[in-house]
């Protein structure tokens, strides 16, 4: 929700697909950045598991290129796993 600067539901449990459903349709040009969000996330978090998926791979030389400094943790990250 952060990414989309959104504040976080106050229920205890959130269905987020109603939520950010709701967070579009109350202004459909919103579409394009729930999206970027969605797939930011997903990405970031399987960054996590590993840095040779292609996905991750795709995900972080688009960042890269889009100006994304890659710290040398990082950087080493994915020499050693290519």
């Amino acid at each position: 929700m952060a990414l989309l600067g959104v504040g976080e539901p106050d229920d205890t449990y959130v269905d987020y697909t109603a939520f950010l459903r709701g967070h579009v349709t109350a202004d459909p040009m919103r579409m394009g950045m729930v999206t970027v969000a969605i797939v930011a996330a997903t990405a970031e978090e399987r960054v996590r598991q590993s840095h040779a998926a292609p996905t991750v791979t795709r995900y972080l030389d688009a960042i890269e290129r889009l100006g994304y400094q890659p710290t040398d943790w990082e950087h080493a990250q994915r020499l050693t796993t290519t």
